[in-house]
């Protein structure tokens, strides 16, 4: 049975059970004790019998008043696989305590569309403020929202339980894993770097120079300045720094599959990391939840990889097309590579549209 109060988000359910078995114990224990006892004292014991409930009842109703219960988090970003501290700070101003006081909390991963429930159960100390973590692990990225949906504020006797709705949340962002990339995987994303740059029409400078040195085996021939190098013979090449019109494209080629789309995540972070450390331009490209429109996101710094990501998990899709065809109809043109599962491993294949 539920009786709603004044305040909307609270409500009252009444344990009948227990209440009707409390008045039919009282009835017997009063009865037997006013035939057989007739004493001041017992008389005194079933007053004390009956105010119990009464006074059991308005303290629980007291401290649900007087109690906030608000839910905190320790990191805005982690990884996957890893743990993350969730908590509930109870602030308590009533002078009475309660046993318990369950909550149930709502954990959801929107990147997924996964989400389950957890009841928790913690004690209401008075006139306090404390603290009470809890440990969730994280094995999947995605934007992870944790709700407290309601709480139920139980009396010592257990006679009614006062429940509260809450719309109080916490999220954090969880990032791929990253790794080091073995030297056959940089090699792959060298290459599709230099493909980049050669691919570049003559005129259209690819990058600024930054530096005159002195040839070292290995050196491409077409960054060998001839004029210089005539003139003070020996052989000497230009240094070049990299502009933002050149990017290294990578397409990441969601899966439906969680566990296969988590190690694409995780390569897709290796490859961030790399080109963050070796300070080569990155720009990611994924296939919108729409399965029609491209999203891109450029990665010049560690900040912009978390903003990709954010960006990731809100838009994109598990949905199968052509590449080179949705590329081509947004207006795309150019080598890209694309992460991806081939032959029961990730991998990375190059795209030109």
């Amino acid at each position: 049975m539920q009786h709603k109060t004044k305040e909307k988000d609270r409500r009252i359910k009444l344990n009948l059970f227990r209440i009707i078995s409390y008045v039919i114990v009282y009835g017997i224990f009063g009865v037997c004790s006013f035939l057989f006892f007739r004493s001041y004292i017992i008389l005194a014991s079933l007053i004390l019998f009956a105010l119990l409930p009464v006074s059991s009842i308005l303290m629980a109703i007291n401290i649900s008043k007087h109690m906030d219960i608000n839910l905190f988090i320790s990191d805005e970003y982690t990884v996957s696989d890893s743990k993350l501290g969730i908590g509930l700070q109870i602030n308590n101003n009533s002078m009475f305590s309660a046993l318990s006081c369950n909550c149930r909390l709502l954990i959801s991963n929107a990147y997924y569309r996964e989400e389950n429930t957890q009841d928790i159960s913690i004690p209401v100390i008075a006139r306090s403020n404390n603290q009470n973590p809890i440990i969730c692990e994280l094995q999947n990225c995605g934007e992870i929202t944790v709700r407290l949906l309601y709480t139920e504020l139980s009396d010592s006797l257990n006679l009614i339980k006062i429940v509260s709705s809450s719309n109080n949340c916490v999220a954090a962002k969880v990032l791929p894993q990253d790794f080091e990339l073995t030297d056959i995987q940089r090699l792959g994303l060298f290459l599709g770097f230099s493909d980049n740059e050669d691919d570049k029409k003559q005129g259209n400078e690819y990058s600024d120079v930054s530096n005159i040195r002195e040839y070292i085996p290995g050196d491409r021939i077409k960054d060998i300045h001839w004029k210089l190098s005539s003139k003070r013979d020996i052989i000497l090449v230009k240094e070049h720094i990299r502009t933002c019109e050149n990017k290294i494209n990578v397409w990441i080629d969601h899966s439906s599959n969680k566990r296969t789309n988590e190690k694409i995540l995780n390569f897709s972070a290796a490859i961030a990391k790399y080109c963050l450390s070796e300070n080569i331009y990155l720009k990611f490209l994924w296939l919108s939840s729409d399965n029609s429109t491209v999203c891109e996101y450029s990665i010049l710094t560690s900040e912009d990889m978390k903003q990709a990501y954010e960006k990731i998990y809100e838009t994109s899709g598990t949905g199968k097309a052509d590449i080179k065809d949705i590329m081509y109809r947004n207006g795309y043109s150019g080598k890209l590579l694309k992460i991806g599962y081939y032959n029961s491993e990730i991998g990375i294949n190059v795209y030109e549209i």
